[in-house]
């Protein structure tokens, strides 16, 4: 027997023999020790066999409804474990009961000035909760659960302290219920989608995933019908914190990159967007420029960029040519290639012969980003409709100088390192793709003249 089976099974006996016994002899005066029954109960209910919870839950039914706070509070998390931890068959447990009573022990903690873990750990509850009821997918079990949480939400949205300990929670207790929608977000949702976009404590908040996932789930929902002033507005606010820039941009990048919002839906924030991110370094710019050339292309980037005020798109470029080289996951890696190459054969771009150095040290860039050994990450790939960036970037370049060969050639020859040269011809003969390149020598042989 191994020592995790050695584990269990000691609980089970406990749980038998102790804490059974606990819950049938409550007494309300004293309910320590049912407290700890309740919290081992909990922490083993997944190897519990279905006879013994079935021993179990009439128990926690009396606690669901005892006129104890401290048992109705414990019953009720416990329950909610229960239901979200269990592998047998279903309970007949009623969920607005639990809903009822973690939301007024909730009011409980806010109003007894309990600690902020406290009102987390009660948000963490109902936010599980609400995950459970939605999966049911009953329309009239939605009906309760927004008839009793909207209000709930915004009255906890008004009160400062509250709200920066549970706006994460809140937050996603809405995403949960709008990933359920079967139609259009109806006004309710969208006006508390809007107090939950436009609460203060995010600027605040040192973790603000939960407006990115709410963000996600707006887009999945027509988002056409929906004001996104708001959304970009707290985004580049975020960009704009210390704490919270690398949410924002994560933010940004849905809103630019889904293909949900097309250009112009998008393009009155943009001047605000840009303004925020100029002051980001290193690759969550990158990524953010990249995603936006693939999805909307380089002449808007250009046109956005020059109407920011204290910046224009030459002076981006001058950032982003040296700062691809901190790409390293495989997708952003791909992204980034993909975006640069854009660049790099836009007619006009580097048309003048002042910028073809600049051009010279974008190729070796992107080059050295391809070559270089690629680190495996978390990250999605946003153009699967590229299948292979390096097939990409040679038959770009294939198409880019077909009309000029004796410019490009000239360009390649100057301003790109040889050894670089020799890798992209290695890669235009790994895929059959004629470009003109300048011979370079190798080991043992001279130039021929």
């Amino acid at each position: 027997m191994s020592l995790l089976d050695a584990k269990d099974e000691f609980a089970l006996n406990l749980i038998k023999k102790v804490a059974l016994k606990e819950l049938a002899n409550h007494s309300p005066q004293c309910p320590f020790f049912e407290t700890v029954a309740l919290e081992l109960i909990s922490e083993f209910v997944e190897v519990i066999p279905p006879v013994l919870l079935a021993d179990i839950l009439p128990h926690l039914q009396k606690g669901l409804e005892a006129k104890s706070r401290l048992w109705s509070t414990y019953s009720t998390l416990s329950m909610t474990k229960i239901l979200l931890k269990a592998k047998h068959g279903s309970f007949r447990v009623n969920p607005a009961l639990l809903l009822n009573n973690t939301l007024e022990f909730l009011y409980f903690t806010r109003t007894a000035k309990r600690n902020d873990f406290t009102v987390y750990l009660v948000g963490g509850a109902l936010r599980a909760l609400v995950r459970e009821v939605c999966k049911q997918h009953e329309p009239s079990m939605l009906l309760f659960l927004e008839s009793r949480i909207f209000p709930v939400i915004e009255e906890l949205l008004n009160d400062c302290l509250t709200c920066e300990t549970l706006l994460p929670s809140l937050c996603d207790l809405v995403t949960q219920l709008i990933q359920v929608q079967r139609s259009t977000l109806s006004v309710k949702y969208v006006d508390i989608v809007y107090s939950l976009v436009s609460a203060d404590a995010w600027l605040k908040a040192n973790d603000a995933a939960a407006l990115v996932r709410l963000v996600q789930a707006l887009l999945l929902n027509n988002p056409q019908e929906f004001r996104w002033s708001m959304v970009f507005r707290m985004l580049t606010g975020l960009v704009s914190s210390p704490k919270a820039v690398g949410d924002g941009v994560n933010g940004l990048k849905l809103l630019v990159g889904t293909g949900t919002l097309s250009y112009r839906d998008i393009s009155p924030f943009m001047s605000e967007m840009w303004a925020a991110v100029n002051t980001v370094v290193g690759t969550q710019k990158i990524l953010l420029l990249s995603l936006f050339v693939v999805k909307h292309g380089v002449d808007p980037l250009i046109t956005d960029l020059n109407a920011v005020r204290g910046t224009n798109f030459k002076s981006v470029l001058v950032k982003w040519i040296p700062d691809l080289k901190l790409v390293k996951e495989e997708y952003d890696v791909k992204l980034a290639v993909v975006a640069g190459t854009r660049v790099i054969c836009h007619p006009r771009v580097f048309e003048y012969e002042s910028s073809h150095e600049r051009w010279g040290s974008f190729v070796e860039n992107i080059l050295v980003l391809l070559i270089k050994k690629q680190k495996k990450g978390d990250s999605e790939d946003l153009i699967p409709e590229v299948e292979d960036p390096k097939l990409f970037l040679v038959t770009s370049l294939s198409k880019l100088t077909e009309d000029h060969p004796a410019k490009y050639l000239n360009m390649f020859a100057k301003h790109v390192n040889r050894g670089l040269v020799a890798e992209l011809q290695k890669l235009c003969d790994d895929y059959n793709v004629n470009l003109e390149l300048p011979p370079v020598e190798t080991k043992g042989k001279k130039k021929k003249k």
